[in-house]
């Protein structure tokens, strides 16, 4: 279930990992937001939480997110691109498929609405929430230009998939980030 946790505390993909970090992230993007996430899985019975800190970079039709916690660094990093999404972790696995949805749906058993999520981050829909089945979406609070800066996405428990309460919460915005 851990591994489940933190996959979603991408609002992506991640594995727990060991202590060891990922170097960032280098090079010239055109949007950067760095915040918080928390989780909170539960699947007959068997509840698990995660915490940690993300980084999403964009560059033209790149997108980089780095999981990460205060006290290990990065644990996780998964590039997205139009080909290919990859997800890396601390310990050195890699795992791709062609999208991010794919790819959660191969190591969780259910799906996620990845792609959604990091776009509703930068541009929300109209509205404080919207429903993507079985995915309910919140935005709690919006700063003074619309944009999100606490997101809540639940899901109910069903016969195969956990319950899962993701929060994210953005605390910095760049445009022309380096």
């Amino acid at each position: 279930m851990k591994r489940r946790t933190l996959l979603l505390g991408l609002a992506a993909s991640a594995l727990t990992a060991a202590c060891s970090s990922l170097g960032p992230q280098t090079g010239s993007f055109a949007e950067k937001i760095e915040g918080r996430f928390s989780t909170v899985t539960e699947f007959r019975g068997r509840k698990e939480s995660q915490t940690g800190s993300f980084t999403l970079r964009r560059s033209g039709s790149a997108t980089v997110l780095e999981l990460g916690h205060p006290l290990t660094g990065i644990l996780a990093r998964i590039t997205v691109s139009p080909q290919l999404t990859t997800l890396e972790t601390s310990d050195g696995k890699k795992l791709s498929d062609r999208t991010p949805e794919r790819l959660m749906m191969n190591e969780l058993g259910f799906s996620f609405p990845v792609t959604e999520m990091m776009g509703w981050l930068s541009s929300p829909p109209p509205g404080d929430e919207l429903s993507a089945p079985p995915w309910r979406i919140e935005f709690l609070t919006k700063t003074a230009d619309g944009l999100p800066k606490l997101v809540r996405v639940t899901r109910a428990e069903s016969a195969a998939a956990p319950s899962v309460r993701l929060t994210v919460t953005i605390d910095k915005r760049d445009a022309n980030a380096s």
